[in-house]
């Protein structure tokens, strides 16, 4: 049951909202997210019709969004530099040669697909 009166809309609050929403965010979040718009068209119809003071699925809406963890290539070890330009170079010579006939630094070459 969400709010202190089963038939008054006013009487729901944000963090109930927030804790029917998020584990349905978890496992469909494009459902939870037309859930939650549908939820605000209807509490701002409430708000109109003076059933209700506020709107707790506006007052989600930041909580429902999923941050996006930013991915980062592991740092290179400038030591290490020059062993892979030694290899990078082994790469390019030998085998992308033999299975393109061209060299990397040649203009001519085929982009590679």
């Amino acid at each position: 049951m969400l709010g202190t009166d089963p038939l008054a809309i006013g009487t729901i609050d944000p963090m109930e909202l927030l804790g029917l929403l998020l584990p349905l965010r978890d496992d469909v979040p494009e459902t939870a997210r037309r859930v939650r718009q549908r939820l605000d068209a209807v509490f701002e119809h409430a708000m109109r019709h003076e059933l209700a003071d506020s709107n707790p699925a506006r007052a989600i809406v930041r909580k429902m969004r999923r941050k996006r963890g930013e991915k980062h290539h592991a740092a290179f070890n400038y030591a290490d530099v020059p062993a892979f330009f030694t290899k990078l170079r082994a790469f390019e010579t030998g085998r992308h040669r033999r299975e393109t006939g061209a060299r990397m630094d040649d203009p001519h070459r085929r982009p590679h697909r």
